[in-house]
């Protein structure tokens, strides 16, 4: 049998040594081929260049993609290579300028999005508010687990103040203990526009030991929440209910049959209830004091002694 023939593409081409000032020889001799064989492959790569320079220059914003697309119908002969290809012929001519690569910093102390165990990390959020028959707005609180997708409430509020929030939580910490963190996005409660974002509810979260975590507005960074607020919607939401606290009992059947009963993917089939555990970190009603050294009432300074009834800064 003869030999196999080798089949050789413009990327395999660019990297010849020499090609652009010899390219017939020099890719010939490279691959073992003759020079007539590989003639339409230098031709086309030549075109491509010759081509792909000017363009480039009259539309510096534009990637290779573009730029082929606009091509193309302009130079219909020319046998146009993928949008990779082309996009290293340009760096390699220069026309690319690399872009600096940010290191993104983060605290060593932070939970990481990929969790081990459940309680790790819990994620909350509003679900879009919608209005029941009775013409008044329901705001549903959820609250999950993000290592094993357990709902822990799906609560519906008269609106999103943290007056109505807070007791929601102290049920669930008194329940299922606290979490290492919590995820939210910068909404009201669980931020405001103060300093550093601080909310009373974030405060008291700090307060308990549970890391803070907020979302930049991309909501696809909570993904797994997202996701289950989509069933929420067309499970439980649609249509609405007749009143408020109808509308609470279908949250909670909904929860019911998402924990125990329905299969989950990402737990391989498995409902979330099979898998959560409750934390092993007791919740204490009160908080516990910061520590301030003690300081006379004649030296102490106004700051000093705004800092002495931290209390009153979430509401314990």
């Amino acid at each position: 049998m003869g030999d196999t023939p080798k089949v050789v593409g413009q990327r395999e081409v660019g990297r010849c040594p020499g090609w652009r000032r010899h390219p017939w020889s020099s890719v010939s001799s490279s691959f073992a081929i003759t020079a007539w064989s590989c003639t339409p492959w230098l031709n086309s790569a030549l075109g491509t260049a010759s081509a792909a320079r000017p363009a480039r220059r009259q539309h510096p914003s534009w990637g290779p993609a573009k730029l082929l697309a606009w091509l193309q119908p302009r130079y219909a002969a020319l046998d146009w290579p993928a949008v990779s290809t082309a996009g290293d012929l340009l760096a390699r001519r220069g026309l690319v300028k690399k872009r600096r690569r940010r290191r993104h910093f983060q605290h060593p102390g932070v939970i990481p999005v990929t969790t081990t165990q459940p309680n790790d990390l819990w994620t909350a959020d509003f679900k879009g508010h919608f209005r029941t028959r009775d013409r008044l707005y329901c705001y549903p609180l959820t609250v999950a687990d993000q290592h094993t997708r357990y709902p822990l409430a799906r609560h519906g509020l008269l609106s999103t103040k943290g007056v109505g929030v807070r007791p929601i939580f102290e049920r669930l910490f008194r329940e299922y203990a606290l979490p290492r963190a919590i995820r939210t996005d910068n909404g009201v409660p669980f931020a405001a526009t103060g300093i550093h974002g601080l909310s009373q509810l974030n405060v008291w979260w700090l307060r308990l030991g549970i890391q803070h975590q907020r979302l930049p507005a991309h909501p696809e960074q909570n993904g797994a929440h997202e996701r289950m607020h989509k069933t929420l919607k067309g499970e439980a939401c649609r249509p609405p209910h007749s009143c408020l606290a109808s509308q609470q009992r279908a949250f909670n059947a909904f929860r019911r049959l998402y924990n125990e009963e329905r299969p989950h993917e990402a737990l391989r089939d498995r409902p979330p209830a099979a898998l959560y555990r409750p934390s092993s970190r007791p919740y204490t009603a009160r908080c516990p004091r910061s520590s301030i050294p003690a300081t006379s009432s004649s030296s102490a300074s106004p700051m000093q002694l705004r800092r002495e009834a931290p209390s009153a800064r979430c509401g314990c």
